[in-house]
């Protein structure tokens, strides 16, 4: 599950999907379901501090690493914590590992590069999938069995 907060936008991060049902604060996300975030580089960057992209970790799904020298870059880490232990799951499980061969990317992006540059409007979308399911864990982590 993803906490869902309705204002985050105006801190410059926001999930674009999945998006939670009317009245619901979180989102329950599968190991099939893309998840996309909204980085709004206009808002992040402030004063001194203006970023010209962000830079992603390199997956198996990300086509290509470049080069950063001369580019300041935001720098994102997403972290996997167990619901009920907060564990932090690093890779896939060993049930995911044998469905998936050997991609354990925990999580996967999903890009042509390693670094993202904003649109026109300072705006940049990054997406990955979280390919593991949570019952494959721990038995301490059974809050979403």
């Amino acid at each position: 599950m993803i906490p869902y907060e309705r204002r985050s936008a105006e801190r410059g991060i926001e999930l674009v999907s999945p998006r939670p049902a009317d009245g619901e604060t979180t989102v329950v996300v599968r190991r099939d379901i893309r998840i996309t975030l909204n980085f709004d580089m206009k808002i992040l960057s402030s004063g001194s501090a203006t970023y010209d992209g962000l830079k992603i970790p390199k997956t198996p799904s990300v086509k290509k690493a470049e080069r950063e020298s001369g580019k300041k870059l935001l720098h994102l880490q997403i972290r996997v914590l167990g619901a009920t232990t907060n564990a932090p799951y690093e890779t896939l499980c060993d049930n995911c590992k044998v469905r998936d061969g050997d991609n354990d990317a925990f999580p996967d992006f999903r890009a042509r590069s390693n670094i993202c540059v904003p649109q026109k409007n300072g705006k940049l979308l990054v997406a990955f999938i979280l390919a593991c399911c949570s019952k494959h864990r721990e038995r301490q982590d059974s809050e979403y069995w």
